[in-house]
């Protein structure tokens, strides 16, 4: 597989939606994160850190505990909870907004 460049790696980190530059991308080789292959960076070891990266800090993250996973699963419910009773104080203000047109 082709070896890619540091710049060719945060391109396609960025066309992820990834925010990051290549002294951060560098960062993320040097400690790990991004693994390197005998030849370089490569498009599959990008992709695997994407994989891994997308469950960051969620109840969904490789290698967490239970106890975490519980933690964050509670955290999530009490925001969607939030969203909710916020979605449905918006419902309500636009159903009486509308009810309120002319015609």
């Amino acid at each position: 597989m082709k070896s890619l460049t540091l710049e060719e790696a945060t391109s396609i980190l960025h066309s992820h939606g990834i925010k990051c530059d290549m002294n951060k991308v560098q960062k993320w080789i040097i400690t790990g994160k991004i693994k390197e292959a005998n030849q370089g960076i490569t498009k599959d070891k990008i992709e695997d850190f994407l994989h891994r990266y997308q469950w960051d800090g969620t109840a969904y993250e490789p290698g967490i505990d239970d106890q975490t996973k519980i933690a964050r699963l509670l955290e999530e419910v009490k925001e969607l909870r939030l969203e909710n009773q916020s979605l449905k104080h918006e419902n309500g203000q636009l159903k009486n907004a509308s009810e309120a047109l002319p015609f």
